[in-house]
């Protein structure tokens, strides 16, 4: 696969190793508009969102920490009655068996 931005030859994923761009097939290419502002995905460490998700999901840090701020401030909200806690033990387990580009892509995030 060829970089749009960039032009370097890669083997296969959403993001291009050298310069981050999204490339690929079937691939929204527009740079996001994140909640706090900022251009672009942010670039977050998969084990760290598990770490997050299985420790502390139940007041959604692991939505905090991937700059999903609106639904980490539900989950924080959600989290005396328990609901938060069993949506995040699942959120961690599909995390855990997603693809590193699926991962990505269905979080809006890049991996480190």
């Amino acid at each position: 696969m060829k970089c749009s931005n960039c032009g370097a030859e890669f083997a296969e994923g959403v993001f291009c190793p050298e310069c981050g761009a999204v490339c690929g097939e079937n691939v929204n290419t527009n740079s996001p508009k994140m909640e706090d502002g900022s251009e672009g995905w942010p670039l977050v460490d998969k084990r760290t969102v598990l770490l997050l998700s299985f420790l502390g999901g139940w007041l959604g840090l692991q939505h905090f920490y991937m700059r999903h701020y609106k639904k980490g401030a539900i989950y924080l909200l959600l989290g005396a009655t328990g609901i938060s806690f069993l949506l995040s033990i699942y959120e961690g387990f599909t995390y855990l068996n997603q693809s590193d580009t699926e991962f990505q892509v269905n979080n809006c995030v890049r991996l480190k």
